[in-house]
């Protein structure tokens, strides 16, 4: 489920990002929730069971839906197991508190360097990593209230230039904030982006590759 290509964050080496800046997107053509709704019904009605929510732009970008088609998947007659995919940024503590007592199952939370100034600066976001990371614990802080497992929390991570030599801080800094996991993405360079990566120096490039290996 896409429920959006909005975007709370404008990301130097995402395609969508470069699309909304150049008015390509219309979102007036986007579903409304009613209809969203509809379509979660009629897939609940025929069995669906394994919902991942992401984008498109970003799931909470429209928060009230997203939130809403947690709820809805969550109250199925039937077990169903639920996965959230965000940059965190707009994560409300009502919010976080409403999932973990919902029982979602798995949060993919996109963080793709481990200090403020990296990862802001290539989200294209100012504060978008202090509030991921106040996301991510205040998650912990409930699961431990309601003494839970769920939901899972992955930090997931696009291996580039700017934090490919600290992987061992990245490890250090996802175990701190009481993460499950932690997984690195490739960089996927199409030509709408290619500019935007070299000239920010984003990729890694082929002298960097003997590093890697060793």
């Amino acid at each position: 489920v896409q429920p959006t290509y909005r975007c709370n964050c404008s990301c130097l080496f995402c395609g969508g990002s470069i699309a909304r800046r150049q008015g390509h997107i219309n979102f007036n053509e986007e579903l409304s929730d009613e209809q969203w709704h509809g379509i979660i019904k009629e897939c609940l009605d025929i069995g669906v069971r394994i919902w991942w929510i992401s984008g498109g732009g970003d799931p909470l970008s429209r928060n009230d839906l997203s939130v809403s088609m947690i709820r809805q998947v969550k109250s199925s007659s039937f077990e169903t197991f639920g996965m959230l995919t965000t940059n965190g940024v707009g994560f409300s503590e009502g919010d976080i508190e409403e999932i973990v007592k919902i029982g979602w199952d798995t949060i993919n939370f996109s963080v793709d360097a481990h200090t403020a100034e990296r990862h802001n600066f290539l989200r294209n976001t100012p504060n978008a990593f202090e509030r991921a990371m106040r996301a991510i614990m205040l998650f912990d802080k409930h699961k431990k209230r309601y003494n839970t497992n769920k939901p899972f929390i992955r930090i997931s991570a696009i291996l580039n230039n700017y934090n490919f030599r600290e992987l061992s801080e990245f490890v250090q800094i996802a175990y701190n904030h009481g993460c499950q996991a932690l997984s690195m993405c490739p960089l996927t360079i199409s030509e709408p982006i290619k500019d935007t990566v070299v000239n920010n120096k984003i990729c890694i490039t082929k002298g960097h590759e003997a590093t890697i290996k060793e």
